[in-house]
């Protein structure tokens, strides 16, 4: 770029050989003329009219004020005269590649562009006469009012502009320009306007898909369910989804730009703020649990998921992080746990135990109320199926009805009141009574079965007594019977050989 020398009073970089330095000596030598005579006069007036020195010093400071006065005012002008001449210089020797200079002079309406310019807006130099009536018609002429209001007002509040707007070029392609003006006036009006202009095709296609993809980047996080934030290493919220807004009881407006402290009080925001500087210290990701309270005062338990965004250098810039709110699976945690504990203590007092198998029959839980009823711990039966625990010669026994329970097995249908001997050590055997019911999941897959087991020993040994004691009373009435009807029979076939007297006839009936 051409270097400009300083032009005005004593200037280092003036050539004292120059037409400058020489209108400056004849300037200073008029002056001094003047000043002498202006002395003289002075004088004459002095001794005619006994002016005193002080009389006529402010007509003295006076007339220096406007000798010098003008003197820098020509050298001001001369300046501006300079700075045009080298701006026009440099306007001509733009070696920027890709950016144009341009200069309208409104007076004239002639455009002075840059070979860069003309390579810009697609037209040959020497062939297009550049105008600014013909440079409207290269703009888009959807943008085409944007631009012709932007630099009226530019016009009219001489202020500079830098807008970006469409252009079509003679081939017909659409291209988009970056530019930048100010204006320059002369006795009150516009008289000229300079700038620059630049190709922004790539750079705005660019920052389209950049924001295209940041829309559907912005899209997907919003579509998460869960909260998603991300901080500057101030702690500084930068970006959120639906989700926080909706955790946080606010706008990501109002989210944007400030800190925890700004939504949580400072005995739950300072905690969260040392977790937050500890990542930025070591780095990686970070989960833990916290309560945390909400701006509508309702306490939360929530997960926290972090991980620290690094800049190149490897510092930190940031982080990112999820909150999962598991207020709701603590409360499910605390019932079921509840409800274990009452069905532990349902199944210890209980008469009956709990049993269960898997989908392959195998049985996959036992009550400890098995061992106290059997004997037998758990894990002793535990991964075996039911076959498998009952004997070959119980099955064999009756067929018909184990055939029926495996049958149920395969179907998966319920059974109820299924008896039969269990033995852990083949010595101490225990009568036991079932019942099953199949379990399905969510989807309609068997899962198992699940059910209560009794153990009937003692019901079976009174029906066994019982048994054996009615068969005995049987056999007594029997055998009383029989000893009764033999004196009985000898006594009719006495009875039979008297006379059939009406004695005889009565005794006889009561005989019978």
């Amino acid at each position: 770029m051409t270097e400009m020398p300083e032009a005005g009073i004593n200037s280092p970089n003036a050539d004292t050989g120059s037409p400058q330095a020489g209108k400056s000596r004849t300037d200073l030598t008029f002056i001094a003329v003047l000043t002498v005579l202006m002395a003289v006069l002075a004088a004459v007036y002095h001794s005619q009219y006994r002016f005193s020195f002080f009389e006529f010093l402010p007509y003295g400071l006076f007339w220096v004020a406007v000798c010098f006065g003008g003197y820098v005012y020509r050298r001001w002008r001369e300046a501006q005269a300079i700075f045009k001449q080298y701006a026009d210089a440099d306007f001509r020797e733009q070696p920027q590649s890709g950016i144009g200079t341009w200069k309208w002079d409104i007076v004239t309406d002639t455009l002075e562009w840059s070979d860069e310019v003309y390579q810009i807006f697609g037209v040959v130099k020497g062939r297009f006469l550049p105008s600014y009536q013909e440079f409207l018609k290269l703009v888009h002429p959807e943008d085409r009012f944007y631009v012709q209001e932007i630099v009226a007002t530019s016009l009219r509040e001489n202020t500079p502009y830098a807008i970006d707007h469409r252009i079509v070029t003679p081939a017909g392609d659409v291209r988009i320009v970056s530019e930048q003006g100010s204006v320059s006036f002369q006795d009150g009006r516009p008289v000229s306007m300079m700038g620059v202009a630049t190709d922004a095709t790539e750079r705005k296609q660019t920052e389209t898909e950049l924001r295209d993809r940041f829309s559907l980047l912005q899209s997907l996080i919003d579509a998460i369910p869960i909260p998603v934030y991300h901080k500057d290493q101030n702690g500084i919220y930068e970006g959120c989804n639906k989700a926080f807004e909706d955790f946080a009881r606010a706008s990501k407006e109002e989210i944007i730009g400030k800190t925890m402290y700004d939504f949580l009080p400072p005995e739950f925001a300072g905690p969260q703020d040392n977790m937050d500087k500890a990542l930025f210290r070591q780095g990686g990701v970070q989960t833990y649990e916290k309560t945390i309270l909400t701006s509508d005062g309702e306490k939360h338990n929530v997960m926290y998921h972090k991980a620290a965004l690094l800049k190149p250098d490897g510092s930190p810039a940031g982080l990112i992080g999820t909150i999962l709110d598991i207020s709701e699976r603590k409360r499910m945690e605390v019932a079921l746990k509840e409800s274990e504990q009452r069905f532990r203590n349902i199944a210890q007092s209980a008469s009956d135990w709990f049993w269960e198998t898997d989908r392959d029959h195998r049985f996959s839980f036992l009550s400890d109320r098995v061992k106290d009823m059997l004997g037998v711990p758990a894990h002793i039966v535990l991964g075996k199926t039911r076959k498998e625990i009952v004997s070959e010669e119980q099955q064999e026994s009756d067929p018909e009805k184990w055939q029926r329970h495996f049958d149920d097995l395969e179907n998966h249908r319920p059974f109820r009141d299924l008896v039969y001997v269990f033995s852990s050590d083949g010595k101490e055997e225990h009568h036991i009574r079932i019942n099953g019911v199949p379990v399905f999941n969510e989807n309609g897959e068997f899962r198992g079965y699940q059910g209560t087991g009794t153990d009937i020993t003692g019901q079976k040994r009174v029906e066994e007594a019982l048994r054996e004691s009615e068969e005995r009373h049987r056999d007594f009435a029997a055998d009383v019977a029989h000893e009764l009807r033999t004196p009985l029979a000898v006594l009719r076939t006495h009875l039979d050989n008297l006379n059939d007297t009406k004695e005889v006839q009565s005794l006889r009936q009561d005989v019978d």
